[in-house]
């Protein structure tokens, strides 16, 4: 990676981490930050710019899959991180909720919600597999292809929404 890549990827990072603790509407602002750093590290290590190819690639990466497994395991604030924002799984595509005209309920569990999504027909999610997991009664493993895949439809949410 170049010299002048790793130096704005840690300038929109450290611009997220400075504002990290915003909360409500001010969140979004360090959350793009992040983003833009994510994105870019992504386009860097990838060699890619089109966002399939960049997603194919991470999610396939052996060195990432190793490095996140071995942060799990041995870091335990990480794993706690990590195992919380799985516990927000699946993350729906807005664009095709907002196609069908599925608006989220005023309240509930993020369980009522992901069940009235489901019974309104959304199939648009991360981790695709979200579902298959259920039926079989199995956890969604909380493993690098998982995160970043639902990671990215954070992301992705967070731009249509």
């Amino acid at each position: 990676m170049y010299a002048q890549s790793k130096k704005l990827i840690a300038s929109w990072f450290g611009r997220a981490w400075d504002k990290r603790d915003a909360a409500g509407e001010d969140a979004f602002e360090p959350f793009i930050y992040c983003w833009f750093s994510v994105n870019a590290w992504a386009a860097c290590v990838t060699n890619q710019d089109r966002d399939a190819e960049i997603m194919k690639r991470l999610i396939a990466s052996e060195g990432l899959i190793t490095k996140f497994n071995k942060l799990h395991a041995d870091d335990a604030e990480f794993a706690a991180v990590a195992d919380e924002f799985a516990g927000w799984w699946p993350i729906f595509e807005v664009k095709s909720l907002r196609q069908a005209d599925i608006r989220p309920p005023e309240s509930g569990s993020r369980r009522d919600v992901v069940d009235y999504y489901l019974s309104q027909s959304a199939s648009r999610f991360e981790p695709q597999c979200w579902q298959q997991h259920g039926e079989k009664r199995t956890p969604v493993p909380c493993d690098w292809p998982h995160t970043i895949a639902a990671i990215y439809r954070v992301q992705l949410r967070r731009r249509a929404g």
